[in-house]
């Protein structure tokens, strides 16, 4: 059955599918603080909602306060994680979604970002992260006519 609602009905379907999952890659972020005021006390809260999976394929290690060594990369040999979360939630909003309209959808929506934080000593930890954001989802959704909004 198809879902036919308002957004914030989309939104508590999609609480309620991320409060029903385990052993998932992703999650379904409410709030969270902007990357870019990591260092800074005064964090920057976020409140747009999306679906968000992370992971890090390594960084920089070695580097020490006696300056006796050099900073040198490392990976973690961790494959790039897949957005599971979204998979259940159109799982359960539209399971009659075909591939055709997926891959669309994915390809349009899905956004990928990678950062790195530096530490001390030249030492980095670099991070990578797929995201969407849960009200363009909506809309995206509405608009081809997947899903009957109001």
């Amino acid at each position: 059955m198809k879902f036919k609602g308002k957004f914030k009905e989309f939104l508590d379907l999609c609480i309620e599918v991320y409060a029903n999952v385990q052993d998932i890659d992703g999650e379904l972020q409410l709030e969270y603080f902007a990357r870019t005021d990591w260092r800074n006390r005064n964090h920057d809260k976020i409140t747009k909602p999306r679906l968000y999976v992370s992971w890090s394929p390594g960084g920089m290690s070695g580097g020490n306060c006696w300056d006796d060594a050099e900073p040198t990369a490392y990976t973690n040999h961790e494959k790039p994680k897949e957005l599971q979360i979204l998979d259940k939630v159109l799982e359960k909003i539209c399971p009659d979604i075909n591939f055709l309209q997926y891959r669309k959808l994915t390809n349009q929506l899905i956004k990928f970002d990678d950062w790195s934080i530096g530490e001390y000593y030249g030492n980095s930890t670099d991070y990578c992260s797929l995201s969407v954001d849960v009200e363009e989802l909506y809309n995206y959704l509405r608009h081809n006519n997947i899903i009957d909004g109001e």
